[in-house]
């Protein structure tokens, strides 16, 4: 419990120094191509179309990402607004920060063109056209080029820890792996349900333990403010990662800092002693689970 506790106090001290720079890129390259990005009608049309829906972008917005689509990939069609004014995409707002960063400006500086040069100027048009866009399961890297998102082939080691983790889970609450319209994991009253994205076993990982801790601290019980409930699931999952060799420390301190910065209340004693107690209980109870302990 200890080293629990040094790791959890150097993660948020960390995590109290990040930009919103830091905080824009973050939600950029891993909370966008979700369904609640569409449309009501496209989103409705996607899953149709492809019921096993992760992260769909345009094929366009993928090559920002650092992929492209593969020969075979199935095309899913929507309809794309003809005259309706200008909406920037994630991709084009990460790599428009990682250049300006590139030159060496200051995240203050980057924040400041950022502001000026992303305004949307969207506006309601009855003109439509037919697009495409293409799931994470229809794209693989382009060679040479930098994805915005690390892509793990699946990692061997993060799926075994996964399935080791997961055998905690499915013995106390009802756990689920399928597409989700709004996030990557949801938790609610004794279910989890996970969206298991390809290429993407250390984000699986994170929110596996990110939704059962969760459900471990009670936050569906609880009158807790939501900033703080999101910073003391992701410690949760970051301190058993690491005790599981898992560095989660990429997803972990921009997700802690950015709900912290909207926080009414800070991060106190008595939320780190909940967490230390729920990333404990989680350990002992995966070890217990594959015939270990404790």
């Amino acid at each position: 419990m200890e080293q629990l506790e040094d790791d959890a106090r150097e993660m948020l001290k960390n995590a109290g120094n990040i930009t919103n720079v830091d905080a824009i890129l973050n939600w950029a390259g891993k909370y966008t191509g979700l369904l609640k990005d569409f449309s009501p009608y496209n989103a409705i049309n996607i899953q149709i179309q492809d019921p096993r829906f992760t992260i769909v972008r345009s094929e366009r917005e993928w090559e920002r990402f650092g992929y492209e689509v593969r020969d075979d990939a199935k095309p899913i069609f929507v309809l794309v607004p003809v005259g309706g004014g200008v909406k920037h995409q994630p991709g084009e707002i990460a790599r428009f920060i990682e250049k300006k960063r590139e030159e060496g400006l200051s995240d203050e500086a980057i924040e400041a063109l950022y502001r000026e040069k992303f305004k949307d100027s969207f506006v309601p048009t009855h003109n439509f056209t037919i697009g495409r866009v293409y799931d994470k399961r229809d794209v693989k890297p382009i060679k040479g080029k930098k994805q915005l998102e690390p892509f793990d082939p699946d990692d061997a080691s993060n799926e075994e820890i996964y399935k080791r983790i997961r055998s905690f889970a499915v013995k106390n609450f009802e756990v689920e792996e399928t597409g989700i319209k709004n996030a990557r994991g949801v938790s609610h009253g004794g279910k989890i349900t996970i969206m298991k994205v390809p290429g993407e076993s250390k984000q699986a990982l994170n929110t596996l333990i990110h939704e059962i801790a969760h459900e471990v601290l009670g936050h569906h019980k609880r009158n807790l403010e939501r900033g703080l409930e999101e910073a003391e699931a992701e410690l949760t999952a970051y301190l058993v990662g690491k005790y599981y060799h898992v560095d989660l420390s990429g997803e972990a301190r921009p997700y802690i800092g950015s709900w912290l910065k909207g926080s009414k209340k800070g991060f106190g004693e008595e939320n780190l002693d909940r967490v230390l107690k729920a990333a404990h209980k989680i350990i002992n109870g995966t070890e217990k689970a594959n015939g270990g302990g404790l």
